[in-house]
Order: C-alpha cells, then structure tokens, then sequence
C-alpha cells in the first residue's frame, strides 16, 4: 500500500472540523450539567494552535467608518450572555487575546467550522458574510437541515438544532449531538465529553472509498455468496491532544499509512452495532477505550485466549500495537467484538447473523524495519529505525505493521461488517 502523507490543507480542514465538533460537545455538556472545564481548556489551546499557525491570517482590521461593517460584525458577537458564546468565530476569537477585545476587529467566514477571514466588498463598505462562494452555497445548504434527533424530519427552529426543546433535551438524553456535516445520521458524544463517534450516511463523501479498501484488501479467500458485507461505518474524532500528538509525530517522522486493527469489546456492550447504544463505561471494553484514549501499549498483549486479542507469549514483535494492511488479517484479531443481530424465533431456523466492528488508523511508521523472522521480547524498534514491517515469508502469511509509540497512531474510522460465514 503507497504511503499517504498528510497535506497542510487536510490538516488545517481536521481541526478545524474538530473545533466545531468541541464546541458543539461543550453545547450538550452544558445542557446536561457536566463540568466543561476540561473541554474549554482543549477548545482554547486548539483555537491558539489554529492562530498560530495562520501567522495573522485570521486577523481583519475593520474599515474606518462603515455602518454595514459594523452591523455585520454585530451579528456575530453579541454579549457574554448570548447564545452565540459558542460560535465558532468567537472562540477563536477570544483565543487570540484573551486580554483584549480582539474579537472586535476580526471578521471570519459564517460557515460552521470555518477560521478564514472574509474578503472586503469595497462596493458594500463592508465584509462579505463568507470567505468564498462555496461556503456560502454549502451554509445555505446545512441551514436547510432538518431537527438534529435521529428519525425527525421537521425543519430546525430559528438559531437551534433542533425542531422543538422536548427534541432537543431526547437527544441530550441520548447522548447524541446534531450532525453540523453533511451525510452524517447521528453523532454520539463519549461519556468523557472530550470525543465524538459519527454515524456516516452512504452519501457521505469518504464512505466509498473506506468501504471499497476493506473489501479490496480483504486478501483472503472467499466466495460471492460468502463475501464480507459492511453494515455501517462510523467516524471517529478522538480528543484533541491526541490529535495534535499524532499531527507533531507524523509531521517528524512521516509515511502516514491507513492500516486495520482488530478490537473486541466487553460482552456487554453493543455499541456501533446498535444504533441506540452510546459508547461505554466499561474499563474491559477496547473499541470504546480506543474511541476516548486510542491504542495503548499497557495493554499490549493482555488479550484472553479466545478473544481474538494475542496475549504476550504469542506476540511475534514484542509488546507493541499491531496493525495491518490486510483487513482479513486484523478480522482474526475481531472475534472478540463478535456480536449476533436479529430476532431468533422458537422452533424455527437461526437466523441471526454475526456482526464485528474493525478500527481503520491513521499510523506514523516512519522508517521502517522490514523482517520476515519473529522478534519475541522486544520493546522497541531496532536502533535507527521507528517501526517493524512484518512481510510475508517463514513466518507470516499476510503483513503486519508495529509501532511502539502510542503518539504513532490516531483512529479515524470504526466499520461493522459480518465476516465470511
């Protein structure tokens, strides 16, 4: 698989997707009563991050003497006790100088999610409303957005998610935010408020392509009738600082590669595979300590025989985080999310069918060892060199990939699939 570096623009585009979905995360955390202090810490820091690194960028001294600037630039800074406190514009805002009133000479585009500064209209005496025609006909479009609780098609009420505060306090409730990205069914807020998991619709711009990898580098026989069937595909957003420790990794140690990882999960959670199901507390359970810490290596090798997960005396690389560019390889290491679905009726045939779920990361490797021979006991790559590719030979007959820094990885994508039967 050709190695995938990560560009400026898809970097700059992450956080600031990942703002706003803090943002809205401090937005049901508020409603629902829970200490935010942590989450404002993290919106603060990644808001100095984003003007940072825009160099000034963000920064648009007012025109002298224009009332329709003056109105414009009302609209979106209102008093400490509006609704707009969690406008995107104004967090970064207020980030810039926290002891100023910086927010009175910066003017950026109206699109949720959007850091750039809006152009001048010299004709109008003022700023344009976005930075560019395609924020605009894309703000239109999320404006036409129905309630944000999953199954209501009602149109939103003015400067709200949702249709009515009764919808609104359901899907607090829930745990669930409103979707603010196009094709996305429902977005889970983890029970830590610093992490979201979106549910993608089919229409969702990426959903294609992750679906035809898996199945694509599946690699392992099977038959038509027999083939790996994706149920759904969920997008994860961990929390910020572990966003911002792989972005610092990648960028010094580069070959970014899109790898699987086979999880399981406590016998009692059904997140991702029911749709009802927010993640879990459970400190036994993986796929949701992944989604809120990412892989850890303390748990390198602590798999229970029959879980799918290898325990240390099988690990042929030494305590490490192991993934693959096979995702019918990291399917051998899933069984132990393994959940059934559907009804099973009295006296009647089975029917239920298997569903797993599988994580697809983002992983740094680096300059990488290439082996075909175990390496029991290790705990770090050979001197040189920050990671071990496994190729196929003596010992392997599909490829595996090892990291040893937990700063070398970021999950991005969660797939339920029923495997070959």
């Amino acid at each position: 698989m050709a190695a995938a570096f990560l560009s400026a623009d898809q970097s700059e585009q992450n956080r600031h997707q990942e703002l706003e979905n803090l943002l809205s995360t401090k937005k049901v955390l508020t409603a629902m009563g829970v200490n935010t202090t942590s989450i404002e810490q993290d919106i603060r820091s990644l808001c100095a991050n984003i003007a940072q690194e825009g160099a000034g960028e963000y920064k648009q001294n007012r025109p002298p003497h224009h009332n329709h600037h003056n109105h414009h630039h009302n609209h979106h800074n209102n008093s400490d006790d509006s609704d707009d406190n969690d406008d995107l514009s104004r967090a970064v805002a207020l980030s810039l100088d926290a002891s100023t009133s910086v927010e009175s000479f910066v003017v950026r585009c109206m699109l949720d999610g959007c850091t750039k500064q809006c152009p001048i209209d010299a004709d109008q005496g003022g700023s344009h409303d976005y930075c560019c025609i395609d924020h605009m006909n894309r703000a239109h479009q999320l404006a036409a957005r129905p309630c944000g609780l999953p199954g209501c098609n009602a149109r939103r009420a003015d400067r709200s998610d949702y249709c009515t505060k009764n919808h609104q306090d359901r899907a607090t409730s829930r745990g669930l935010l409103a979707p603010h990205e196009p094709d996305v069914e429902r977005v889970y807020v983890g029970s830590t408020g610093d992490y979201t998991v979106s549910v993608l619709q089919k229409t969702y711009d990426k959903y294609d392509t992750i679906k035809n990898d898996f199945l694509s580098k599946w690699h392992k026989d099977f038959t038509p009738l027999n083939a790996p069937r994706i149920k759904r595909i969920l997008k994860l957003s961990p929390p910020q600082h572990i966003q911002s420790r792989f972005q610092e990794y990648a960028t010094n140690v580069g070959n970014v590669r899109r790898l699987y990882h086979g999880t399981s999960t406590s016998d009692q959670c059904r997140f991702a595979i029911d749709l009802d199901k927010r993640p879990c507390t459970n400190t036994n359970c993986c796929l949701c300590n992944i989604c809120h810490s990412s892989l850890l290596l303390r748990f390198a090798g602590g798999g229970v025989q029959g879980s799918g997960s290898a325990t240390m005396p099988h690990l042929r690389f030494g305590a490490g985080l192991y993934f693959s560019p096979c995702s019918g390889k990291s399917n051998d290491y899933a069984s132990g999310s393994s959940k059934m679905v559907g009804k099973r009726f009295r006296n009647r045939p089975d029917h239920r069918e298997e569903w797993r779920v599988m994580c697809v990361c983002e992983v740094a490797l680096g300059k990488s060892y290439r082996t075909e021979t175990d390496m029991h006991g290790i705990i770090e790559p050979p001197s040189g060199f920050d990671s071990i590719s496994a190729e196929i030979g003596a010992v392997l007959n599909y490829p595996e990939c090892i990291v040893y820094n937990e700063a070398a990885v970021c999950p991005k994508y969660l797939i339920v699939y029923a495997p070959p039967q």
